[in-house]
């Protein structure tokens, strides 16, 4: 039998062990806990890595991306510029010739007006070279004839004279005046000397009359001053063809300039195409780069053994030719080692650009796939964005049929809103006949106050006479229950003169009965009050409802007009709605969007108006 102090032990023992094996489980859930944290540390250092790699590999997409646009985008604005040069160009080259052809039609023209001018004033100025010679000649022969005639009158006269005096002339004398006497002009008869005398007379005034209007001096100045003004007409046309030869110079330098502009032009194009077979020779070379990377070990080789093979051939020639020295052996070889350490490094160089080329030549392929993407995905953008706006223009001309029948359902229900009221109106004013009818029968009647009443009727009548006075009016309208008053008016004469009392019978279910009352009013005096005498709750009831109905009847003709205003202003801006769909066909750009915006602005307006419509006829109900 175990004693009590070995059961204690054991117990502690046992207590002690199981302690250990939970503190050593402890520890090592600990150490689990901690190797667990580094890896989650870990992971989250990876995981933020691989983010930041991510967001650094989509951030340099996006940047390639935006380039390839860009990219894009300037080669399309270089195309543009391009194209429009050459159509500025082409146009600038058809307007120059168009205006070279014009100066020169111009040109050829005014030379030949000039030319036909300055021929026309040369022929004129030989004519008139010629009319002055044939005038001098004339002179001449008018000189000679004078002279002629001068000798023959006097010898005619010397004649006349002997003849008279009863004289026969010499021999002598007979044949001198036989001489002296022209062939053309010999006297017919001796007889008559008088005669001839007088007609030789009106000869030489004939030949003098027709000799003095035709002065050689005046021919010679007219014809001078002629000659001047030909020269300063020929001056002017050698100015203007001058100008006409400067706008030449110039049109040449415009086209100079312009075939200097074009040949640019076409070395830009060919030095493009130079740029676009560069990028094919570039691409053929990777894809034989790319087949030839398979034997670039083999290929070393082979060339160090062509190497050794040109060192070999490089001294046997030597050595055969002549005896070769250890000396000029270590020099050949030393340049043969210098030419193959340049060979190599050229080699190293032409792999680095090759490399190079082979890099840019992968960023330009991606660069284009990328671009060709991204031409797709527009275009399908696009196509979508069509599609989008073919859908909202429906949607739109939906939108506007919408708000047309909404326009039309709250013209109804004004039409309806407007029936209401009257209706209403009616409905009360009949009901205001009803109580006061019930309170009539309910009344006493007394038999002096209805004596009282017909005097009053009678003192009305009289108001019909021309003798009734009219400085004041006490005007009353009785019916079995109501009676207006009108107060007199405070002045001098209504003091002396008594109160006149009108009566007039009315029905408040009849609004021309009020109207009767508002001329009466305002027919009687501004500082006179209409008073209403009978029973007072029956005439606080009618005074009260009377202001009620009128005052409601206010308020809704004032929203009803209102409401018509609105609805007026919506259908004008529906209108200028359509107008503006009806302009725009087919609308790529965003800002349609405001459109739909204020298409759904009116219709909420509407909706609200709609509603503020069916609150007031659910209060008025």
């Amino acid at each position: 039998m175990p004693t009590e102090g070995e059961i204690d032990a054991d117990i502690n023992k046992r207590h002690d062990s199981g302690v250990t094996a939970k503190s050593s489980e402890m520890f090592e859930l600990e150490n689990q806990l901690e190797s667990m944290k580094l890896t989650e540390s870990k992971l989250r250092r990876q995981c933020n890595e691989l983010a930041q790699d991510l967001k650094y590999t989509r951030d340099k997409a996006e940047n390639d991306i935006q380039e390839a646009l860009r990219g894009l985008g300037e080669l399309s604005k270089t195309r543009r510029d391009i194209r429009k040069l050459q159509d500025e160009l082409k146009a600038l080259k058809d307007s120059e010739k168009q205006a070279v052809q014009d100066v020169k039609m111009q040109l050829d023209g005014e030379k030949k007006k000039w030319l036909k001018i300055e021929k026309s004033h040369k022929t004129e100025i030989e004519g008139l070279k010629r009319l002055v010679e044939e005038k001098k000649a004339e002179t001449g022969e008018l000189k000679k004839k004078i002279t002629d005639l001068s000798r023959n009158l006097s010898a005619a006269r010397a004649q006349a004279k002997a003849t008279n005096n009863n004289t026969c002339p010499s021999p002598i004398q007979q044949k001198q005046s036989d001489g002296a006497r022209p062939n053309r002009l010999a006297v017919s008869s001796i007889g008559n000397p008088l005669d001839r005398i007088s007609e030789l007379e009106s000869e030489i005034a004939r030949l003098k009359g027709i000799h003095e209007p035709h002065n050689c001096e005046q021919f010679s100045v007219a014809s001078l001053e002629q000659l001047a003004d030909a020269k300063a007409l020929q001056e002017a046309a050698e100015a203007e063809v001058e100008g006409y030869r400067h706008f030449e110079h110039a049109n040449k330098k415009l086209m100079e300039k312009h075939a200097a502009d074009s040949q640019q032009i076409i070395n830009l194009i060919k030095e493009m195409g130079r740029y676009k077979v560069r990028v094919k020779q570039l691409e053929d070379l990777a894809v034989k780069e790319d087949q030839a990377d398979s034997d670039v070990v083999g290929s070393d080789d082979a060339k160090a053994t062509v190497a050794a093979t040109l060192e070999l051939s490089a001294i046997v020639p030597c050595a055969s030719v002549a005896p070769v020295t250890p000396q000029d052996n270590d020099a050949e070889i030393d340049d043969l080692k210098h030419r193959l350490h340049n060979a190599e490094l050229e080699k190293e160089m032409f792999l680095t650009e090759y490399a190079d080329y082979a890099r840019s030549h992968e960023d330009m392929t991606a660069e284009l796939n990328a671009n060709f993407h991204e031409i797709q995905d527009l275009d399908a953008e696009n196509v979508e964005l069509i599609a989008k706006n073919e859908q909202l223009s429906s949607q739109l001309e939906i939108n506007v049929q919408t708000l047309n029948a909404k326009f039309q359902d709250t013209e109804q229900q004004i039409a309806k809103a407007k029936e209401e009221l009257t209706k209403e109106f009616q409905e009360k004013l009949d009901l205001l006949a009803e109580q006061e009818k019930q309170r009539t029968n309910a009344l006493s009647t007394n038999q002096n106050l209805r004596a009282h009443l017909d005097d009053l009727g009678t003192s009305i009548l009289s108001l019909s006479t021309p003798s009734a006075p009219k400085s004041s009016f006490l005007i009353r309208s009785t019916s079995p229950s109501i009676a207006t008053n009108a107060l007199d008016i405070p002045t001098a004469i209504s003091d002396l003169l008594p109160n006149i009392a009108l009566t007039i019978k009315i029905r408040p279910s009849e609004k021309r009965n009020w109207a009767l009352l508002r001329h009466v009013q305002s027919a009687i005096s501004t500082s006179s009050s209409l008073d209403i005498l009978g029973p007072p709750d029956l005439v606080r009831n009618f005074v009260a409802g009377m202001q009620d109905v009128e005052k409601t009847f206010k308020e809704k003709t004032e929203l009803a007009e209102k409401l018509e205003m609105a609805v007026v202003e919506a259908q004008d801006e529906i209108e200028m709605l359509k107008e503006r769909v009806r302009e725009v066909v087919i609308c790529k750009n965003p800002r349609h969007r405001a459109l739909k915006e204020e298409l759904e602005a009116k219709e909420s307006r509407l909706q609200m108006q709609s509603q503020l419509l069916a609150e007031w006829g659910e209060k008025e109900g």
